[in-house]
């Protein structure tokens, strides 16, 4: 099961690139120091959301590290618990609950080249399509960039891939605007990150079910069996058959995921 495991995994974590408010600095990874101002900083930013449901982060290693070399995560007289310094798991911080995943992913930016990227013309409070110009240099933009624009602290995500031509090029972007824009106002490109999620249980949607040509299968005779992953709860089908003189076993899944309330999450950058 643990290739399909890290498959799911995978997919759900692929669509991050919806996620546009970030926290933390691009190439640092999180909790190298005051770690619990920065505890505290993520439950802040949970409450200016108003996220709703369970909270949770997720880490990548190095992150993980960083919080379990000090003390402020560790100590049981902080913590009221020995279960870091035992197990190695993070557990629950000013009611966030902290875990570690080996395929947290990396988001890769390409730098803007030389010659300023400005928004050309006005543009109304909640736009979602900007018009960015481009002085010099044609620049790419790849789908989940964070881009900020000069007098406005909302960060934004770059929801298609486009290049930023010499002149005017439409970017396409999430949340809508925060703050009407006269024009001229500089775009600035966030760096590549890793990215840790911060997000509550309702912000993520996902489906699975037995894949619906099994009934059938079972009908036509074929070996086919539905389990539940014990440690993930995601329902498998296998199939086994016989197939050149060997024994085939064929492992399938159904499933469906997406960031339906991106606002009640956030990218905790990390290297």
């Amino acid at each position: 099961f643990n290739a399909m495991r890290e498959l799911v995994n995978a997919d759900i974590f692929a669509d991050y690139w919806r996620i546009f408010n970030v926290l933390g600095t691009a190439g640092t990874n999180p909790f190298a120091a005051t770690q619990l101002a920065q505890a505290a900083n993520i439950q802040l930013q949970f409450d200016t959301q108003k996220a709703r449901g369970p909270r949770r982060v997720i880490l990548d290693g190095p992150a993980r590290t960083n919080a379990l070399s000090t003390a402020d995560f560790v100590n049981a007289d902080k913590r009221g618990s020995a279960n870091s310094i035992n197990t190695g798991a993070l557990g629950t911080v000013f009611g966030v609950d902290y875990y570690y995943d080996q395929q947290v992913p990396r988001h890769v930016s390409t730098p803007l080249t030389a010659g300023n990227a400005t928004v050309n013309g006005a543009h109304s409070a909640g736009a979602k399509t900007i018009s960015i110009a481009k002085a010099t240099n044609a620049a790419p933009l790849v789908k989940g960039d964070i881009i900020t624009f000069a007098g406005d602290t909302q960060t934004y995500s770059v929801q298609a891939n486009v290049t930023l031509a010499v002149g005017n090029t439409n970017v396409t972007i999430e949340p809508g605007l925060a703050v009407a824009k006269s024009g001229s106002e500089l775009m600035t490109l966030t760096a590549s990150h890793r990215v840790n999620l911060a997000f509550t249980r309702p912000a993520i949607a996902f489906a699975n079910r037995e894949a619906g040509d099994v009934a059938l299968l079972r009908q036509a005779g074929a070996n086919v069996i539905s389990q539940v992953d014990p440690v993930t709860g995601v329902v498998y089908s296998l199939e086994i058959k016989r197939e050149h003189y060997q024994v085939a076993w064929h492992l399938s899944a159904l499933w469906g995921k997406r960031v339906i309330k991106p606002e009640w999450c956030f990218r905790l950058m990390g290297a």
